[in-house]
């Protein structure tokens, strides 16, 4: 495994999450950039999808969540390596909804 690069915010469990994932989300298998990563490496590795890289950037962000939502739970079964779009699907399981967009339950 390679050392993280200086000034990532990832500790060394979620680092080896996502180097055994081989910097893959989990949920729908998009490659993801790695930190402090060229993009110019990056776009080289990708390929195919070099378009949607250029105007989307940041949906190639890996995320690392913690799947009980307990940030100091750092444990390996529950970390899950996901991408920018996937990570925010799963925040939104838990997310409260305002008042007004409540469905309302009529007795």
């Amino acid at each position: 495994m390679t050392p993280p690069p200086k000034g990532t915010k990832l500790t060394p469990n979620q680092l080896s999450v996502a180097y055994s994932a081989g910097w893959v989300c989990a949920h729908c298998h998009r490659p993801c950039k790695m930190p402090k990563q060229p993009i110019d490496q990056f776009l080289a590795e990708l390929g195919d999808r070099v378009s949607d890289v250029v105007h989307y950037p940041r949906r190639y962000t890996m995320h690392v969540v913690h799947l009980n939502r307990n940030k100091q739970d750092d444990t390996l079964a529950n970390l899950k390596p996901l991408c920018l779009p996937c990570a925010m699907r799963f925040y939104s399981l838990f997310r409260r909804r305002p008042v007004h967009c409540r469905r309302r339950k009529f007795v």
